[in-house]
Protein backbone atom coordinates (compact mmCIF):
# COMPACT_ATOMS: atom_id res chain seq x y z
CA UNK A 1 0.00 0.00 0.00
CA UNK A 2 1.24 3.30 -0.66
CA UNK A 3 1.98 5.83 1.86
CA UNK A 4 0.56 8.38 2.24
CA UNK A 5 -2.56 10.45 3.60
CA UNK A 6 -6.16 8.98 2.68
CA UNK A 7 -8.96 11.09 3.97
CA UNK A 8 -12.08 9.75 5.60
CA UNK A 9 -14.71 11.36 3.46
CA UNK A 10 -17.55 12.89 4.97
CA UNK A 11 -20.83 12.26 3.13
CA UNK A 12 -22.61 15.11 1.56
CA UNK A 13 -26.50 15.06 2.10
CA UNK A 14 -28.96 17.27 0.11
CA UNK A 15 -31.22 19.29 2.11
CA UNK A 16 -34.06 16.78 1.43
CA UNK A 17 -31.78 14.37 3.50
CA UNK A 18 -30.58 12.27 0.80
CA UNK A 19 -27.43 11.31 0.12
CA UNK A 20 -26.02 14.21 -2.44
CA UNK A 21 -23.66 11.79 -5.06
CA UNK A 22 -22.87 14.75 -7.11
CA UNK A 23 -21.13 16.86 -4.28
CA UNK A 24 -19.48 13.37 -3.67
CA UNK A 25 -18.15 13.39 -6.61
CA UNK A 26 -16.91 16.78 -6.08
CA UNK A 27 -15.14 16.74 -2.26
CA UNK A 28 -13.14 13.25 -3.84
CA UNK A 29 -12.35 15.24 -7.12
CA UNK A 30 -10.81 18.13 -4.49
CA UNK A 31 -9.12 15.88 -2.83
CA UNK A 32 -7.40 13.91 -5.54
CA UNK A 33 -6.36 17.63 -6.24
CA UNK A 34 -4.92 18.26 -2.98
CA UNK A 35 -2.54 15.23 -3.16
CA UNK A 36 -3.73 12.77 -1.02
CA UNK A 37 -3.32 9.38 -1.75
CA UNK A 38 -7.16 8.19 -1.41
CA UNK A 39 -10.24 8.57 0.00
CA UNK A 40 -11.74 6.24 2.59
CA UNK A 41 -15.91 5.80 1.81
CA UNK A 42 -18.62 4.67 4.14
CA UNK A 43 -16.79 4.83 7.14
CA UNK A 44 -17.37 6.03 10.47
CA UNK A 45 -16.74 10.08 9.05
CA UNK A 46 -18.82 8.94 6.46
CA UNK A 47 -21.90 8.23 8.80
CA UNK A 48 -21.92 4.47 7.63
CA UNK A 49 -24.32 3.40 10.65
CA UNK A 50 -26.94 5.73 9.38
CA UNK A 51 -26.57 4.80 5.44
CA UNK A 52 -28.78 2.22 4.10
CA UNK A 53 -26.87 -0.76 1.95
CA UNK A 54 -28.31 0.91 -1.40
CA UNK A 55 -26.96 3.88 -0.37
CA UNK A 56 -23.14 2.67 0.58
CA UNK A 57 -23.20 0.33 -2.81
CA UNK A 58 -24.40 3.76 -4.65
CA UNK A 59 -21.39 5.63 -3.32
CA UNK A 60 -18.84 2.65 -3.80
CA UNK A 61 -20.47 1.94 -7.03
CA UNK A 62 -20.29 5.50 -8.87
CA UNK A 63 -16.25 6.02 -6.96
CA UNK A 64 -14.94 3.21 -8.51
CA UNK A 65 -16.49 3.80 -11.48
CA UNK A 66 -15.16 7.84 -11.83
CA UNK A 67 -12.24 7.56 -9.84
CA UNK A 68 -10.57 4.37 -9.80
CA UNK A 69 -7.02 4.38 -10.93
CA UNK A 70 -6.92 8.06 -10.01
CA UNK A 71 -6.90 7.34 -6.35
CA UNK A 72 -7.10 4.72 -3.79
CA UNK A 73 -10.83 3.96 -3.26
CA UNK A 74 -11.03 2.62 0.46
CA UNK A 75 -14.43 1.33 1.54
CA UNK A 76 -15.82 0.46 4.90
CA UNK A 77 -17.08 -2.54 5.15
CA UNK A 78 -17.50 -3.02 9.18
CA UNK A 79 -20.03 -4.30 10.79
CA UNK A 80 -20.91 -5.90 14.30
CA UNK A 81 -22.58 -8.93 12.56
CA UNK A 82 -19.52 -11.57 10.97
CA UNK A 83 -21.79 -12.00 8.17
CA UNK A 84 -22.72 -8.79 7.17
CA UNK A 85 -19.04 -7.84 7.31
CA UNK A 86 -18.76 -10.78 4.85
CA UNK A 87 -21.27 -9.94 2.63
CA UNK A 88 -19.89 -6.04 2.40
CA UNK A 89 -16.50 -7.00 2.37
CA UNK A 90 -17.29 -9.35 -0.92
CA UNK A 91 -19.51 -7.00 -2.12
CA UNK A 92 -16.82 -3.90 -2.36
CA UNK A 93 -14.20 -6.00 -3.08
CA UNK A 94 -16.31 -7.28 -6.61
CA UNK A 95 -17.30 -3.62 -7.06
CA UNK A 96 -13.27 -2.98 -7.41
CA UNK A 97 -12.71 -0.39 -4.54
CA UNK A 98 -8.63 -1.24 -4.15
CA UNK A 99 -8.77 -1.86 -0.52
CA UNK A 100 -11.27 -2.91 2.34
CA UNK A 101 -11.44 -1.14 5.98
CA UNK A 102 -13.22 -3.66 8.69
CA UNK A 103 -13.83 -1.99 11.98
CA UNK A 104 -13.90 -4.42 15.45
CA UNK A 105 -17.18 -5.75 16.08
CA UNK A 106 -18.89 -2.39 18.44
CA UNK A 107 -21.50 -2.94 21.03
CA UNK A 108 -20.86 -7.17 21.20
CA UNK A 109 -17.31 -6.98 22.61
CA UNK A 110 -16.14 -9.88 21.35
CA UNK A 111 -13.04 -11.63 23.59
CA UNK A 112 -9.82 -12.20 21.33
CA UNK A 113 -10.57 -15.76 19.93
CA UNK A 114 -14.02 -13.86 18.92
CA UNK A 115 -12.14 -11.02 17.49
CA UNK A 116 -9.83 -12.91 15.26
CA UNK A 117 -12.47 -15.34 13.99
CA UNK A 118 -14.33 -12.22 12.96
CA UNK A 119 -11.30 -10.58 11.38
CA UNK A 120 -10.07 -14.11 9.31
CA UNK A 121 -13.47 -14.47 7.86
CA UNK A 122 -13.74 -11.41 6.77
CA UNK A 123 -10.49 -11.36 5.18
CA UNK A 124 -10.79 -15.02 3.75
CA UNK A 125 -13.70 -13.86 1.80
CA UNK A 126 -12.43 -10.50 0.80
CA UNK A 127 -12.24 -9.83 -3.03
CA UNK A 128 -9.70 -7.04 -1.85
CA UNK A 129 -7.06 -6.94 0.81
CA UNK A 130 -8.34 -5.94 4.04
CA UNK A 131 -7.22 -2.84 6.21
CA UNK A 132 -8.09 -3.48 9.78
CA UNK A 133 -9.34 -0.68 12.21
CA UNK A 134 -9.06 -0.26 15.69
CA UNK A 135 -10.78 2.47 17.65
CA UNK A 136 -11.84 1.57 21.05
CA UNK A 137 -13.60 4.61 21.92
CA UNK A 138 -15.84 3.84 19.24
CA UNK A 139 -16.36 0.26 19.50
CA UNK A 140 -15.79 -0.59 23.17
CA UNK A 141 -13.56 -3.42 22.14
CA UNK A 142 -9.94 -3.54 21.33
CA UNK A 143 -7.87 -5.24 18.47
CA UNK A 144 -5.41 -6.68 21.33
CA UNK A 145 -1.74 -6.98 20.11
CA UNK A 146 -1.49 -10.90 19.78
CA UNK A 147 -4.52 -10.93 18.21
CA UNK A 148 -3.11 -8.56 15.44
CA UNK A 149 -0.15 -10.70 15.48
CA UNK A 150 -2.49 -13.37 14.32
CA UNK A 151 -4.09 -11.29 11.76
CA UNK A 152 -0.61 -10.03 9.71
CA UNK A 153 -0.23 -13.15 8.80
CA UNK A 154 -3.25 -13.35 6.91
CA UNK A 155 -2.45 -13.40 3.42
CA UNK A 156 -5.20 -11.04 2.72
CA UNK A 157 -5.00 -8.69 5.57
CA UNK A 158 -2.57 -5.84 3.93
CA UNK A 159 -2.55 -3.10 7.51
CA UNK A 160 -4.07 -1.54 10.24
CA UNK A 161 -5.57 1.81 11.04
CA UNK A 162 -4.62 2.23 14.23
CA UNK A 163 -7.20 4.97 16.60
CA UNK A 164 -6.40 4.06 20.12
CA UNK A 165 -5.23 7.37 20.88
CA UNK A 166 -2.48 5.77 23.04
CA UNK A 167 1.17 6.63 22.35
CA UNK A 168 2.26 3.27 23.48
CA UNK A 169 -0.34 1.24 21.92
CA UNK A 170 0.44 2.58 18.95
CA UNK A 171 4.43 2.40 18.83
CA UNK A 172 3.99 -1.68 19.59
CA UNK A 173 1.47 -1.59 16.75
CA UNK A 174 4.06 0.57 14.66
CA UNK A 175 6.96 -2.46 15.60
CA UNK A 176 4.35 -4.87 13.09
CA UNK A 177 5.00 -2.48 10.17
CA UNK A 178 6.53 -4.20 7.18
CA UNK A 179 6.37 -4.41 3.53
CA UNK A 180 3.41 -6.50 3.71
CA UNK A 181 2.15 -4.73 6.24
CA UNK A 182 0.95 -0.88 6.52
CA UNK A 183 0.16 1.12 9.73
CA UNK A 184 -2.17 3.92 9.73
CA UNK A 185 -2.70 6.76 12.16
CA UNK A 186 -6.28 7.21 12.89
CA UNK A 187 -5.29 10.18 14.84
CA UNK A 188 -5.00 13.55 13.49
CA UNK A 189 -2.98 14.88 16.53
CA UNK A 190 -0.55 12.26 16.18
CA UNK A 191 0.32 11.71 12.60
CA UNK A 192 3.76 12.81 13.55
CA UNK A 193 4.41 11.17 16.20
CA UNK A 194 3.07 7.70 14.38
CA UNK A 195 5.58 8.57 11.27
CA UNK A 196 8.35 9.16 13.88
CA UNK A 197 7.37 5.97 14.36
CA UNK A 198 7.58 4.07 11.35
CA UNK A 199 3.64 4.65 9.99
CA UNK A 200 3.18 5.01 6.54
CA UNK A 201 0.68 7.56 6.77
CA UNK A 202 -2.75 8.24 8.07
CA UNK A 203 -6.28 8.20 7.40
CA UNK A 204 -7.38 11.31 8.54
CA UNK A 205 -10.44 13.62 9.20
CA UNK A 206 -9.02 16.71 9.18
CA UNK A 207 -7.67 16.56 5.28
CA UNK A 208 -11.39 16.46 4.64
CA UNK A 209 -10.84 20.51 5.40
CA UNK A 210 -7.27 21.10 4.73
CA UNK A 211 -5.86 18.11 2.60
CA UNK A 212 -2.80 20.08 0.90
CA UNK A 213 -1.62 21.03 4.58
CA UNK A 214 -1.78 17.33 6.16
CA UNK A 215 0.00 15.84 3.25
CA UNK A 216 2.45 18.45 3.19
CA UNK A 217 2.99 17.07 7.22
CA UNK A 218 3.72 13.90 5.64
CA UNK A 219 5.81 14.79 2.40
CA UNK A 220 8.14 17.15 4.17
CA UNK A 221 8.93 14.66 6.97
CA UNK A 222 9.53 11.87 4.53
CA UNK A 223 11.89 14.87 3.31
CA UNK A 224 13.58 14.84 6.13
CA UNK A 225 12.54 17.92 7.63
CA UNK A 226 11.05 17.39 11.13
CA UNK A 227 11.47 21.26 12.14
CA UNK A 228 8.47 21.89 9.42
CA UNK A 229 6.57 18.68 10.15
CA UNK A 230 6.38 19.85 13.86
CA UNK A 231 5.47 23.22 13.10
CA UNK A 232 2.72 22.09 10.72
CA UNK A 233 1.33 19.60 13.86
CA UNK A 234 1.40 21.91 16.58
CA UNK A 235 0.33 25.12 14.49
CA UNK A 236 -3.16 22.71 14.09
CA UNK A 237 -3.32 21.18 17.43
CA UNK A 238 -6.08 23.45 18.68
CA UNK A 239 -8.03 23.07 15.66
CA UNK A 240 -7.63 19.04 15.38
CA UNK A 241 -8.95 18.58 18.97
CA UNK A 242 -11.75 20.97 18.03
CA UNK A 243 -12.36 18.80 15.18
CA UNK A 244 -13.27 16.24 17.92
CA UNK A 245 -14.92 18.32 20.75
CA UNK A 246 -18.36 16.78 19.94
CA UNK A 247 -18.36 13.24 17.81
CA UNK A 248 -17.19 12.47 14.67
CA UNK A 249 -18.59 13.93 12.26
CA UNK A 250 -20.40 16.75 13.08
CA UNK A 251 -17.37 19.01 13.90
CA UNK A 252 -16.23 18.57 10.40
CA UNK A 253 -18.84 19.05 8.76
CA UNK A 254 -19.48 22.61 10.62
CA UNK A 255 -16.14 23.19 9.83
CA UNK A 256 -16.99 22.16 6.12
CA UNK A 257 -19.45 24.44 5.84
CA UNK A 258 -18.04 27.57 7.51
CA UNK A 259 -15.46 27.61 4.97
CA UNK A 260 -17.62 27.44 2.05
CA UNK A 261 -18.05 23.89 1.45
CA UNK A 262 -21.03 22.79 2.71
CA UNK A 263 -21.78 19.20 2.78
CA UNK A 264 -24.94 19.29 4.82
CA UNK A 265 -25.50 18.38 7.96
CA UNK A 266 -25.79 14.81 10.07
CA UNK A 267 -28.18 12.32 10.34
CA UNK A 268 -30.16 11.63 13.56
CA UNK A 269 -28.71 10.37 16.20
CA UNK A 270 -26.20 12.78 15.74
CA UNK A 271 -27.71 16.47 15.61
CA UNK A 272 -25.29 19.80 15.70
CA UNK A 273 -22.50 20.60 17.60
CA UNK A 274 -23.02 22.61 21.00
CA UNK A 275 -22.35 26.36 20.98
CA UNK A 276 -19.59 26.96 22.55
CA UNK A 277 -17.70 24.01 20.73
CA UNK A 278 -18.94 25.34 17.19
CA UNK A 279 -18.02 29.48 18.20
CA UNK A 280 -14.41 27.62 19.26
CA UNK A 281 -13.82 26.01 16.49
CA UNK A 282 -15.07 28.77 14.00
CA UNK A 283 -12.68 31.49 15.70
CA UNK A 284 -9.56 28.64 15.92
CA UNK A 285 -10.87 28.48 11.75
CA UNK A 286 -10.33 32.30 10.97
CA UNK A 287 -7.06 32.54 13.37
CA UNK A 288 -5.87 30.02 10.73
CA UNK A 289 -2.06 31.00 9.43
CA UNK A 290 -0.72 29.29 6.47
CA UNK A 291 1.46 26.51 7.02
Amino acid sequence: MEKGIYTALVTPFKSSGEVDAEKTEFFIERQIKEGVKGVVLVGTTGEAPTLSREEKDMIVERAVKKFKGRTTIIAGCGSFDTRQAVSLAKRYGDMGADFLLSVAPYYNKPDDEGMYSHFAAVADAAAAPVLLYNVPSRTGSCISLPVLGRLKTHGNVAGIKEAGGSISFLSHVCALADDDFTVLCGNDDMILPALALGASGAVSVWSNLEPAVVTRLAQVFWDGDCVTARKIQLSRLKLTDALFADTNPLPIKAALKYAGLDAGGCRLPLKSMRSENASRLFSLLDGREPV
